[in-house]
């Protein structure tokens, strides 16, 4: 049996249907599982308790709304810090800490992965984040940093505006 907040999800002993039925109450709730310290369980960590031959699982989840709005609000501060980086480089032409900034960047996009699946959408292709970030690694050995500056304030920013758009309908 699998309980969630206390209401049972399934009966079933079957794993597969078990899962699926948590998948669906969970998305139709609109809930997450959190930890013991209320933060989002990843799947691996799910999945291990989901494997455990227990008879009885009892899950803790919280609505997602709740951590969209934190994430969201977090998101907001972070592209403002952002789009004032690339106006002030842009004001005084110093492109030195362009590629420090632009992996920094990249790693943040790379954590906010984990939010398309709480709102079950694919947001970034991460071929496309690994093609951009070739073509910025050959232009930083050639020395143009500005044409960074430009992938930042151009690819990388509305990819970051699209994921508040993306929370606002979710919430």
């Amino acid at each position: 049996m699998i309980y969630v907040n206390g209401n049972v999800v399934t009966d079933s002993n079957d794993h597969e249907v078990a899962v699926e039925y948590l998948k669906e109450y969970l998305s139709a709730q609109r809930l997450l599982v959190v930890n013991s310290n209320d933060e989002p369980m990843s799947q691996q960590q799910l999945s291990t308790i989901l494997l455990s031959n227990v008879e009885e699982i009892h899950l803790i989840a919280i609505k997602t709304s709740i951590i969209l709005r934190g994430f969201r609000e977090e998101l907001h501060t972070y592209i403002l810090k952002v789009e004032q980086y690339v106006e002030d480089i842009r004001e005084i032409e110093d492109f030195s800490t362009v590629m420090s900034s632009y992996t920094q960047v990249i790693e943040a996009l790379i954590e906010f992965l984990s939010v398309e699946e709480f709102l079950q959408k694919q947001l970034i292709d991460q071929k496309h984040l690994n093609d951009i970030s070739l073509k910025c690694l050959k232009r930083a050995e050639e020395g143009n940093f500005e044409y960074i500056l430009d992938v930042m304030e151009y690819e990388l920013l509305p990819l970051l505006h699209n994921f508040i758009k993306e929370t606002n309908e979710v919430m």
